[in-house]
């Protein structure tokens, strides 16, 4: 979620506009698309040809020509600007609940899915089953958390809420959806379609790049013990 600014450059990007074409926070109107340059042009007759000769392609969520650099550039700016409005309630968080960014993913998640298990945790996010049953028993020390073994499988852990575990959620829910709602109705209807549109398309485009590059998180930052 964004303020205007955001919206309005995701917005162009999701029409691939160039950066420069970015108008004002609280302007609707977007400046039509200049023409490619010759590096660009080239690129995308690559990319449409390979469309014919890849069927990968087939599976990705939208079809339409790759981004140029620099509006890459600005999204992932401009995304980093975006997760940056949300510290002060992170460290409220830490501060009130001395809960981390990772264990308030590992608690929602829980929430999600009751009864999820270690192993499943460890492999939506990425790590070790090590890794995520530390987690795991910091929040279960904090009374947020409580184990109990499967009823039909002996060697199962399962993990599920407490009541202070779910009241903690929903006071971050509560927070984070006060928080992002303020900011949010201070966009014209125009941009926040757009940037509707454009979050769907990351998410679905997230979702690809999940599925036939399920360790990019590892090869994006090696070298991480996570064991």
């Amino acid at each position: 979620m964004a303020p205007p600014s955001i919206s309005a450059t995701i917005a162009a990007i999701s029409r691939g506009l160039p950066s420069a074409a970015v108008p004002g926070s609280r302007s609707s109107a977007i400046t039509p698309s200049m023409p490619a340059p010759a590096g660009e042009e080239a690129s995308r007759r690559r990319w449409y040809s390979s469309l014919r000769t890849d069927e990968r392609h087939s599976r990705r969520p939208v079809q339409s020509p790759p981004a140029s650099e620099s509006a890459v550039d600005a999204a992932i700016r401009l995304f980093g600007e975006t997760v940056n409005l949300f510290d002060p309630l992170r460290f409220r968080a830490w501060a009130e609940m001395g809960l981390t960014t990772a264990q308030l993913r590992v608690l929602f998640l829980v929430r999600e899915e009751p009864g999820v298990t270690a192993g499943e945790l460890a492999s939506r996010l990425g790590v070790t089953p090590p890794t995520i049953s530390g987690i795991v028993d910091r929040l279960v020390k904090a009374g947020l958390v409580r184990r109990e073994d499967d009823e039909t499988d002996r060697r199962l852990v399962r993990n599920y809420l407490t009541e202070q575990g779910e009241a903690t959620c929903s006071r971050l829910e509560t927070g984070t959806e006060i928080f992002t709602r303020r900011i949010l109705i201070e966009m014209n209807h125009e941009d926040l379609e757009a940037l509707v549109t454009g979050l769907r398309a990351f998410v679905a485009a997230s979702e690809y790049v999940q599925r036939v590059e399920p360790n990019l998180a590892a090869v994006a930052m090696p070298g991480v013990n996570l064991a």
